[in-house]
């Protein structure tokens, strides 16, 4: 894959829209980040980024996971409430039929204003609870599940930091590994050893070998 990769962006003919689309990236990140302009080719300022988002990214799936169970508490609050509102509707209903009972063995005439009173309080006990339910599905289809989503997109999103960021880190220290070899074989005084293509040198290679950090790009250009 690396091969590949390195292939495409060595042809030739793509040359063109990579710059082109460099130029569109960065356009954009300037946009973005108020310092990218002068940090642009600064490999700390990435490393910054990526571990800001990193760790951001690990502590809002934490805090979106408490934020979910909380509606889950809440939803369990809601059901005891409907169930408790349910309770009082039917016990006042109760307490009514036994009235009305009675009212009626000892030919009491019950007054309207009353009854329709008594009616309208059970009728809203009655809607009360099942609001309270329609609120709990609420919070259980829209608020939980996109709490759910906010922690596994957060969750990912850091585990693709982390990959980022391990990646980098192996980059460097192989880059480092490289740079001490590359190191020892100009101490040794063997240019043969260096392997360097003099097709692709920018200047003369006598001017060049006596300065290791101008000629170390040069060297084992086979190893990547």
């Amino acid at each position: 894959m690396l091969e590949k990769m390195l292939k495409l962006y060595q042809n030739p003919s793509k040359k063109m829209c990579f710059q082109q689309n460099e130029a569109i990236y960065d356009q954009f990140l300037n946009n973005v980040f108020n310092k990218y302009d002068s940090n642009s080719n600064n490999e700390q300022f990435y490393d910054n980024i990526f571990n800001s988002i990193y760790n951001l990214c690990n502590s809002n799936s934490k805090g979106y996971y408490y934020l979910k169970h909380y509606c889950y508490d809440l939803m369990g609050l809601m059901q005891k409430t409907s169930d408790t509102i349910i309770k009082i509707s039917k016990t006042l209903s109760d307490l009514i039929v036994a009235e009305d009972t009675t009212y009626n063995k000892m030919d009491f005439k019950k007054d309207d204003v009353v009854n329709e009173t008594r009616t309208r309080l059970l009728t809203g006990l009655n809607e009360w609870s099942s609001e309270v339910l329609s609120i709990k599905k609420f919070v259980n289809d829209d608020m939980a599940s996109f709490f759910h989503f906010k922690k596994h997109e957060n969750l990912e999103l850091a585990n693709l930091m982390y990959s980022k960021l391990q990646v980098t880190g192996q980059y460097k220290k192989k880059s480092a590994d490289l740079d001490k070899v590359k190191q020892k074989l100009y101490d040794a005084k063997d240019p043969t050893k260096w392997k360097v293509d003099m097709n692709n040198l920018p200047g003369d290679f006598n001017d060049m070998y006596t300065n290791f950090q101008v000629i170390r790009p040069y060297m084992l250009p086979e190893v990547f």
